[in-house]
C-alpha cells in the first residue's frame, strides 16, 4: 500500500519512471540496463516504479522461443523485486509482439508478480489496453 512519508519538514512519495527499457534476448544489453535500473534503485529508493512501456523489445522475439515474454519480464523485474519496491506497468506498442501473442494474457503474467498490485485493463472505453491506480493513503508515522 501506497503512503506518504514524513521528512521532518515536509510529507513525500518518491517514484521513478523507466520507459522503453526493451529488454531482449541480448544478455549483454540487458546485464547494462539492469545495472542502470539497480544503481538508479540504489541512489534514488523509490516508493514506486512505474514501467511506461515497451520494457519488453517483443519485436525481438524470434517466434520459436515460448517463454521469451516470461524470462525477458522477469530480468526487467529481478532488479525491482531485489528491492521489494511496487511497480505500476503501461503497455507500449512491442510489449504485446512476443510469444504470449495478447495483451490479456501478459496481463495475467506481469500481474503475477506480487509487487505489481496497481496494473489493470483498461476499459473499452479507454483507448489503450492498460491503465494504473495508485491510491495514496495518509502519512506513516
Amino acid at each position: 500500500m501506497l503512503s506518504f512519508k514524513r521528512d521532518f519538514t515536509q510529507l513525500y512519495l518518491k517514484v521513478l519512471v523507466f520507459a522503453d527499457l526493451l529488454f531482449s534476448s541480448d544478455s549483454a544489453a540487458n546485464s547494462n540496463k539492469i545495472k542502470f535500473m539497480q544503481q538508479m534503485l540504489d541512489e534514488q529508493e523509490p516508493d514506486l516504479v512505474i514501467l511506461l512501456g515497451n520494457a519488453v523489445n517483443g519485436s525481438a522475439w524470434d517466434g520459436l522461443d515460448e517463454s521469451y515474454f516470461q524470462n525477458t519480464w522477469n530480468e526487467v523485474m529481478a532488479p525491482l523485486n531485489e528491492k521489494s519496491v511496487d511497480v505500476a506497468f503501461t503497455f507500449g506498442d512491442l510489449d504485446s509482439k512476443g510469444n504470449l501473442g495478447n495483451e490479456l494474457n501478459i496481463l495475467k503474467f506481469i500481474n503475477s508478480n506480487e509487487y505489481n498490485q496497481y496494473t489493470y485493463m483498461a476499459p473499452v472505453s479507454v483507448d489503450g489496453w492498460t491503465f494504473f491506480s495508485l491510491p495514496i493513503h495518509s502519512v506513516k508515522c
